[in-house]
């Protein structure tokens, strides 16, 4: 029974902190702030990669994952719907973590894809998450035919 007690009196005091420290306009104002800078970067990295049939299957599927950008942003707009009761501050601002964090592994991924200047093995990101698509058991027939004729057209212009 003591160690409900202690649990409720964490929680309660977790809660009344997070109340009194963050708001809901700080709240948006993050989220903004990290949309505001993901969405040109997308956008940047969609654009440079039109002609690459395999870079731009990388930057989709591994850098700007559509997936967790969604999720993310769903946990941070769940996040918003739930501030208004002041007993589920803890839960609320534990979501809006969790979605913040999953759009900064976005960014932290687009910025790595970007300044990745050594495109040789090992060392390069974009080597690696080339390989990855290259190999993944996930894409369908056709999409693996696509992608194997982009990388057949590369090594053909290059050469």
């Amino acid at each position: 029974m003591n160690i409900l007690v202690s649990t409720i009196s964490i929680y309660s005091n977790i809660n009344e902190f997070i109340s009194r420290y963050a708001s809901v306009n700080n709240l948006g104002t993050i989220t903004s702030l990290f949309i505001g800078v993901l969405l040109p970067v997308s956008i940047l990295l969609l654009e440079t990669v039109t002609d690459n049939v395999i870079d731009r299957a990388v930057v989709l599927k591994k850098v700007v994952n559509l997936k967790s950008v969604l999720i993310g942003l769903t946990l941070i707009a769940f996040c918003f719907l739930l501030w208004k009761s002041e007993n589920v501050r803890l839960v609320a601002s534990t979501l809006f973590l969790v979605g913040l964090s999953m759009l900064i592994f976005v960014l932290l991924r687009a910025i790595s894809w970007i300044s990745d200047w050594s495109e040789s093995y090992p060392n390069g990101v974009r080597y690696m998450w080339r390989k990855q698509i290259l190999s993944d058991k996930a894409i369908d027939g056709e999409k693996r035919l696509k992608l194997w004729g982009g990388l057949l057209r590369f090594f053909r212009k290059s050469g």
